[in-house]
């Protein structure tokens, strides 16, 4: 039986039936790009090391001596082009 009171269901549906490893990595590679920074992620660390972790972990093993102003640029840029 349905409840018919049920408003929101939410599901995480990122590596069962999507896939955005490929995604989310070019988005940063073309963020870090936006942001003036030469360096380029190796695609087997990003889906093996980094991809699903939060932005203020893994850009500064990325990034050697990154900033936090450059930090959320990239997020930002990463966030536009995602979507």
């Amino acid at each position: 039986m349905i409840k018919k009171d049920i408003k929101l269901f939410a599901t995480d549906l990122d590596g069962t039936l999507f896939d955005t490893k490929n995604v989310n990595y070019n988005a940063y590679q073309d963020a870090i790009k936006m942001a003036k920074i030469e360096i380029n992620i190796d695609y087997s660390d990003f889906c093996t090391l980094y991809n699903g972790k939060n932005y203020k972990d893994f850009l500064p093993k990325i990034i050697p001596n990154i900033t936090e102003e450059q930090m959320k640029n990239i997020h930002d840029f990463k966030k536009k082009i995602y979507t």
